[in-house]
């Protein structure tokens, strides 16, 4: 009696551990697949990540927005037009390609923030 009670625990735990790293494997794939669906549409949230931890913050004003004719769950992609405005150095324009809230699309005079590669002023993102 003790041993069927024994191996039923034993194949219980087996059970769930193998449900577990199932689940982390679907959990995994469905993140990579997502990164690639990203990557398709131009957004790399790996480069977006990077830029806010190791780029340059700085405030930006649209000069112009442009639509691209395409959307991502109804949230168009623009083109946005910025004058970038860093503390203690020279100001530069930037072009961002980008997608936006289809409720708050940008427009001329915004006021934004932006993220820059120092060493790339091309490399950059709209906060």
């Amino acid at each position: 009696m003790k041993i069927k009670f024994f191996l039923s625990v034993i194949l219980a735990i087996l059970i769930l551990t193998s449900c577990n790293i199932f689940t982390k494997k679907i959990e995994e794939y469905a993140e990579n697949t997502k990164k690639e669906i990203l990557k398709d549409f131009g957004i790399n949230q790996e480069k977006r990540d990077s830029l806010i931890k190791n780029g340059k913050k700085s405030k930006g004003e649209i000069t112009g927005v442009e639509d691209t004719q395409t959307t991502l769950n109804n949230n168009p992609k623009v083109i946005l037009y910025v004058k970038v405005m860093p503390e203690n150095e020279d100001e530069f324009d930037a072009i961002i390609t980008t997608y936006v809230s289809r409720v708050k699309i940008p427009r001329k005079g915004d006021k934004v923030f932006v993220y820059y590669n120092p060493n790339d002023k091309t490399d950059i993102i709209v906060e």
